[in-house]
């Protein structure tokens, strides 16, 4: 069941906010010398040197996770590391595997009690992980008038997008960290970098570190593990433990390439700026009301930041232990941003490359919603329907009643194309003539991605056509700059992998940064990057009003091309209508797009969806009413 179950009461909240409005976002940190000396018991000694005694785990215990502080290896090192590549491969030791679950909601004591194989003692152990990597090295900033002295190392996993694993209850991600050498003569490397863990078959993210304290020459050395934060409004816990590291392959040189010449420096350094940077532009605002203070529990916040002119403004990442050393790598869950990012950036490219793809029928591309029981109410239903989930076949137009009852655990808890598709084309009898009645549905979205998968391959003339990475991946991602990891998307298990297309995306905090900066140059400025996006379609998302949208539950909300809208003049006291679009997510996700200059996000799992007085506090920044995208 897993977080369906919870989605219910999601839903409740969500609906409560969506009567008022919802938003928030990211950030990075970085420790002062002093700071690091203070907090990490791997700090160097009075002479600024590592030392090997001070640097090895065997006196770390297994009673209590440390300071996320330990992460932060020295910035830049005279050192030189030969080390250019290998292979190695990380192996959990169930007897250190601990575990401190901090809540135990109904859904969590429902799955525990029912699917006891996902929910037994291997929950805390974490999967056995290959890191396949190369090493990196960036030059400290030149002195005036001297030559670079000191450089710092980054071990650069070949993969770093979802691996999927044998493991019963998680896969996992990992990202680029930092290496040091102790010294020239010590065959001691200490490696520090950022690790995820990710439910199977869900979009749930445990976002945790790993220290490798490797000595070259040997077969096996020791890491330490440790997961402190996470976005998931239904299981909030602690990992750390100890394992072993098989050093399976490695490749020595005295030249390691520059990471200047790759674009891992993009992803790894995003230009952010800390958010009180933005009282440089409005010195009245209130920062505590401008990151939901007062709505979002510190610990229920993973990123929140606003893009203003350009320039991107984020919070620290905190968890339960300090600052997160890797925040510019934090694995982010895209949760329902996915429909707007896949359902509705897809089929606003295919409509601007092929033409006539919204009134493509779901029936002459869905076996499954064919049948004799279920024709009738499949006859007329198009990708636009499925696109403005406007389908007319459901159960209940109350928000949230359809998608959150608990009938929808057989469309989210199930792995297979053929049984998700059996749930979308027979759950709900036709009620409405379509395109008339939005009612949610990520079973709608699910559809349409398998409507658009068949369509594709069928116009490929190619049976192993993939519409999700041919088309987004390779057109809209790659334009866009989009991480590495945002590449890859949660699929069905079996014989037919098909992309979730309403979740199961996965985004670094600076994918947030280039969406926005690509969605709002295809809008003003398509010559720039080539248009890619189909501009009336564009234009209805960008420029919502009561003529381009379909009606919600809910009076200042509306729904178009799987965009939201909200009409912020009661809050703002606008002279007339002012609908933003937005994405939004489960737990409390959200991109808000207030002007063609500022936009907002935040990711959160507190199931907070109300985001107005964030639009309050950025109306101190730039005239929000005079503004309608």
């Amino acid at each position: 069941m897993r977080f369906w179950v919870l989605l219910i009461r999601s839903l409740f909240v969500h609906k409560m906010a969506l009567a008022g409005i919802g938003i928030a976002w990211f950030s990075l940190s970085v420790y002062s010398a002093a700071a690091f000396a203070a907090d990490n018991p791997l700090a160097a000694n009075k002479a600024g040197r590592l030392v090997a005694e001070n640097l090895l785990l065997a006196d770390i215990t297994d009673s209590a996770p440390r300071t996320m502080a330990m992460f932060n290896l020295p910035v830049h090192s005279n050192i030189p590391v030969t080390l250019k590549s290998g292979s190695i491969r990380l192996q959990p030791d169930v007897s250190k595997a601990n575990i401190n679950i901090h809540s135990q909601p109904e859904d969590y004591l429902y799955s525990q009690n029912t699917s006891p194989p996902s929910f037994g003692d291997k929950r805390q152990v974490l999967p056995e992980m290959q890191l396949d990597f190369r090493i990196l090295a960036e030059d400290a900033p030149q002195p005036a008038g001297g030559v670079h002295a000191n450089r710092r190392y980054h071990i650069v996993p070949v993969n770093r997008q979802l691996q999927e694993t044998q493991h019963p209850t998680w896969d996992y991600i990992l990202g680029v960290g930092n290496v040091v050498q102790l010294s020239e003569q010590s065959p001691q490397l200490q490696i520090a970098l950022p690790f995820a863990l990710v439910e199977k078959n869900q979009n749930c993210v445990h976002n945790g570190a790993l220290f490798l304290d490797i000595t070259l020459g040997t077969e096996l050395s020791t890491f330490y593990y440790q997961i402190s934060s996470e976005t998931c409004g239904y299981f909030q816990a602690d990992f750390w433990g100890k394992g072993q590291v098989v050093l399976q392959h490695s490749e020595f040189s005295t030249e390691i390439p520059s990471m200047a010449d790759s674009p891992v420096l993009a992803e790894t350094n995003p230009k952010i700026r800390p958010l009180q940077h933005l009282a440089n532009h409005a010195q009245e605002m209130d920062f505590a009301r401008l990151q939901l203070q007062h709505l979002i529990p510190e610990q229920a916040l993973s990123a929140l930041g606003v893009i203003y002119q350009g320039e991107h403004y984020a919070t620290p990442c905190m968890t339960r232990a300090g600052v997160y050393p890797f925040c510019e790598q934090l694995v982010l869950p895209s949760y329902s941003l996915a429909k707007s990012i896949f359902a509705g950036l897809l089929v606003m490219s295919l409509e601007q490359s092929y033409g006539d793809i919204l009134s493509i029928p779901v029936t002459q591309w869905i076996a499954q919603c064919r049948t004799a029981a279920n024709i009738d109410k499949w006859q007329g239903v198009t990708v636009g329907h499925l696109l403005d989930m406007s389908t007319g076949n459901y159960q209940s137009r109350q928000h949230g009643v359809d998608e959150g009852g608990s009938d929808s655990s057989g469309f989210f808890s199930v792995a297979s194309h053929e049984q998700k598709l059996q749930y979308a084309c027979n759950q709900f009898p036709r009620q409405s003539t379509p395109g008339t009645e939005f009612v949610y549905h990520t079973s709608d979205t699910y559809l349409l991605g398998a409507v658009l998968q068949a369509w594709w391959q069928d116009k490929s003339a190619n049976a192993d056509a993939d519409v999700f990475r041919d088309v987004l991946v390779k057109r809209i991602f790659a334009a866009a700059q989009l991480s590495e990891l945002a590449q890859k998307s949660r699929r069905s298990q079996g014989s037919t992998e098909q992309p979730f297309a309403g979740y199961g995306l996965f985004l670094l905090p600076g994918d947030f940064h280039k969406l926005a900066d690509f969605i709002q140059q295809q809008w003003q400025n398509p010559a720039a990057t080539a248009a890619l996006l189909h501009s009336d379609m564009l234009s209805d998302t960008l420029q919502p009003h009561v003529h381009n949208t379909l009606a919600t539950e809910f009076a200042n909300i509306r729904y178009n091309n799987s965009f939201w809208a909200y009409n912020l003049k009661p809050i703002l006291g606008c002279e007339q209508d002012n609908y933003v679009p937005y994405m939004m997510g489960y737990g409390g996700l959200a991109l808000v797009f207030l002007r063609p200059d500022l936009q907002f996000y935040y990711v959160s799992d507190g199931h907070q969806y109300n985001w107005r007085d964030a639009a309050i506090e950025l109306n101190k920044l730039a005239d929000i009413c005079r503004i309608n995208i």
